[in-house]
């Protein structure tokens, strides 16, 4: 069986010893600026970064995102869990899809999952999985005993937060064993994948041409006036909400909009629009001209061991696939960047993630940015933010690995719409409109692979990953699957 995830290291950069030097020193600043940033202290000794040997508990959960919408975290609850070996528990909000978990198990042959469903009485029902599972005491003796009985566990979360730990030292507690997280310590997690945060790192580590313009505003008034300023002199402008996930958080306006209005006006209209999407009233917000000038958006993979295992690896750089006016991620490719592009931002993403390292980053992490077009020395490079977590690019590609043994030699494409309006099908329909196309154990190493029930199944769109031997390939069978999910042929 399986013990660990599928890591396949492509590049090591290696950092020049002033390099090192210069991260020891800013990771020493950082800790004394703000004492907890790691927060090791608060759960050791019963648990601490890392994978043991044991089982998992995987908690494919995006609520501890802000702006997270309940019905989208519930479609991706599956997604995580794509990763699981032979036994391992993966916990749901909703009752086992029992087809889906079918397919997983004897076609893609990933083994047997042992699905567990918080009770739809435990704490909150929008409550992140791991608050609900502190509150269900069936789901706590379960992992307790699993826990003592194989003397170790770890969760594996897909985001970490304070819950996901305090879930880990009850388990602990409980079972009077060691508990593992995959995943770095809650106040470390929510640091990097704050885009203000994260931005002031990047300045601080790669100076200020590092990053786009933008501006951190701390009250209405102040990002009225800075959207004000910004229209004056572009054409659109964003605001994001620097703790949201991808496009979610992204609110992109036309400038003329705001020309003519008063600082009140355009107040109150932004208000009303961030409210209207969940915003909870929080500042920072960030304020910024949305760049048109954009060749590129690409998203380097990373997995970040404990430090006395080795230096980040950088598994991959990919080119993410981006639609309408908010950039929606719609898919994923394998980058083709010109070397020095590509070898820039494999230096530049291994200090970043170096610097987490230090301060006590463990886990999955993806930085992304931007290339902008310029016509002399190559592209700008902009970096935009770190998704300390996992991702719609990790997981396929982490996936492809244990399917495949490397993705490098078996190219993959991520394609991946859930707001569209298709034909709703049962996921044993899906099953055979795509019977030809499908990934199989043992078979070919080329194929589609489905990530998840839901989107089929409500007719929202579709979680796909499609394996060839060339790029061309992995496109015809999105475009096959495509048009196949696109017809008017719903149940039978």
């Amino acid at each position: 069986m399986q013990k660990r995830l599928s890591i396949v290291p492509h590049v090591v950069a290696k950092l020049s010893a002033d390099e090192n030097t210069m991260l020891d020193r800013l990771a020493a600043d950082l800790s004394r600026e703000e004492p907890g940033l790691s927060g090791a202290q608060w759960f050791a000794p019963l648990a601490g970064s890392g994978m043991g040997e044991g089982p998992w508990a995987i908690l494919s959960d995006h609520r501890d995102i802000a702006l997270a919408v309940e019905d989208y975290a519930a479609l991706c609850e599956y997604r995580l869990a794509m990763l699981a070996r032979d036994g391992d528990r993966v916990i749901l909000s909703t009752p086992p899809h029992k087809e889906f978990e079918s397919y997983r198990r004897s076609i893609l042959g990933l083994g047997a999952l042992v699905s567990l469903q918080v009770g739809t009485s435990a704490g909150s029902l929008r409550g992140s999985l791991a608050a609900r599972c502190l509150d269900d005491a069936s789901i706590l003796d379960h992992l307790s005993q699993l826990a003592s009985r194989a003397g170790e566990l770890t969760i594996l979360p897909y985001l970490a937060s304070g819950h996901t730990w305090l879930l880990a030292r009850q388990i602990a507690q409980q079972a009077g064993t060691h508990v593992n997280v995959a995943a770095p310590h809650p106040q470390l997690a929510r640091r990097v994948n704050d885009k203000v945060w994260f931005s002031r790192i990047v300045e601080r580590l790669l100076g200020p041409r590092a990053l786009p313009r933008a501006l951190g505003v701390g009250s209405a008034t102040a990002m009225a006036a800075r959207v004000r300023e910004i229209a004056r002199r572009s054409s659109r402008v964003v605001i994001k909400v620097p703790d949201s996930a991808g496009s979610t958080g992204n609110f992109v306006f036309p400038s003329t909009r705001f020309r003519a209005a008063s600082l009140k006006e355009i107040r109150d209209l932004l208000i009303a629009k961030l409210r209207e999407a969940g915003w909870n009233a929080r500042y920072p917000l960030i304020v910024q001209v949305w760049e048109e000038d954009i060749s590129s958006s690409p998203s380097v993979q990373i997995w970040v061991p404990d430090r006395f295992n080795g230096p980040p690896v950088v598994e991959g750089i990919f080119e993410q696939i981006v639609e309408g006016e908010k950039g929606t991620f719609a898919g994923a490719r394998g980058g083709n960047l010109p070397i020095e592009t590509h070898d820039r931002l494999v230096h530049e993403s291994s200090l970043i993630a170096g610097l987490f390292q230090r301060l006590g980053y463990y886990g999955r992490m993806s930085l992304d940015c931007i290339l902008q077009k310029r016509r002399v020395h190559g592209p700008a490079v902009h970096w935009v933010e770190c998704n300390g977590r996992w991702g719609a690019v990790s997981i396929p590609m982490t996936l492809v690995n244990r399917l495949t043994s490397d993705w490098n030699k078996h190219p993959f494409v991520v394609a991946q719409r859930t707001s569209l309006k298709l034909p709703p099908r049962s996921f044993s329909r899906v099953l055979e409109l795509l019977s030809d196309l499908l990934f199989r154990e043992g078979g070919d190493p080329s194929g589609l692979v489905l990530l998840g029930p839901g989107a089929f199944e409500l007719g929202l769109g579709y979680q796909l990953v499609a394996i060839a031997s060339h790029e061309d390939g992995t496109k015809r069978l999105v475009e096959t699957a495509i048009a196949r999910l696109s017809s008017d042929q719903g149940e039978v």
